[in-house]
């Protein structure tokens, strides 16, 4: 009996830190995993965490054994409630500051220029040298009257469903609609630039 409840204290703290990290690293995962090894190993780690709160739940019934529940509901309130997005967002912003100004500068001057549209704006391919501002080594732009605004994209989901970094000229905060995003989390990380999380 001893040896099954230290079983299940460290599938629950297994369990609980692989979502945890899968929620905390998604974006980098999705970068070095196919959409298929990405839906493959994500679908484990829910599963897993399901199924041994599932056994928790009956030694709690069973046995009046709280630790491996609380364990994984405070796992459930860290998913929650921690800003994962936005934490790794800012983390971004902050260490690659320098070099988005330059493109931006670069784009202001028409260094840089739009090659095509796409679904969410005008693109501009990134010189080599910025290709990993962006995850898909571009970035989209959006221009009206006398406002121009960047999206370096952090993560590209279904759709209209995004997150990254918008810059803006004017200092106004992205909209609904700009980028086609309906944007479920805006942060100003300084003037002229915001985090966004769209979908």
């Amino acid at each position: 009996m001893r040896l099954r409840t230290k079983f299940l204290l460290i599938a629950s703290i297994t369990s609980s830190l692989m979502i945890l990290m899968l929620k905390f690293f998604h974006w980098t995962l999705n970068e070095m995993l196919s959409s298929f090894q990405f839906f493959v190993f994500s679908t484990f780690a829910y599963s897993a965490f399901l199924i041994v709160a599932a056994i928790a739940l009956v030694v709690l019934l069973a046995h009046r054994d709280w630790k491996h529940l609380v364990i994984q509901g405070g796992a459930v309130m860290l998913f929650f409630l921690i800003p994962f997005d936005q934490v790794v967002l800012e983390a971004d912003y902050h260490s690659t500051e320098e070099e988005r100004a330059t493109v931006i500068e670069m784009v202001l001057n028409d260094e840089l220029a739009p090659t095509n549209s796409g679904h969410v704006g005008s693109i501009i391919e990134l010189p080599d040298q910025y290709k990993h501002l962006s995850v898909d080594g571009e970035v989209y732009i959006e221009t009206e009257e006398d406002r121009t605004s960047l999206l370096f994209l952090s993560d590209g989901g279904f759709l209209d469903s995004f997150a990254g970094i918008v810059y803006s000229s004017t200092n106004e905060e992205p909209q609904t609609g700009d980028f086609n995003g309906h944007y479920r989390a805006v942060n100003k990380l300084e003037d002229n630039w915001f985090s966004v999380s769209a979908g």
